[in-house]
C-alpha cells in the first residue's frame, strides 16, 4: 500500500487552500497538463506536475511504502 502525505506548518491549513486553488487556477490559464471540461481536481490535472508545482510553492511531500495485509491484498484471478 502507498500513501502520500502533505505537510505544512501548524496554522497553515488556509495557506494550504490557498496554494492548491492558486496552483490548479494556474495550471488550468497556462494550459498546463490539465484536462479540458469539468472535472475533479483529481480527475483534471496530472497528479506528478501537480505536486511539482506545489513543491516549488513550498509543499514537503513524503511517500510511504508498507506491506498489504494478507487479508486485504486484492485479489487477481
Amino acid at each position: 500500500m502507498q500513501t502520500v502525505q502533505v505537510v505544512y506548518n501548524e496554522r497553515r491549513d488556509y495557506w494550504i487552500h490557498g496554494v492548491v486553488l492558486a496552483t490548479a487556477a494556474r495550471m488550468v490559464s497556462e494550459r498546463k497538463a490539465v484536462k479540458a471540461g469539468v472535472r475533479f481536481l483529481a480527475d483534471a490535472v496530472d497528479p506528478i506536475a501537480f505536486m511539482a508545482e506545489l513543491r516549488k510553492a513550498g509543499v514537503e511531500q513524503t511517500e510511504t511504502l508498507e506491506p498489504c495485509d494478507q487479508n486485504t491484498r486484492p485479489r487477481y484471478p
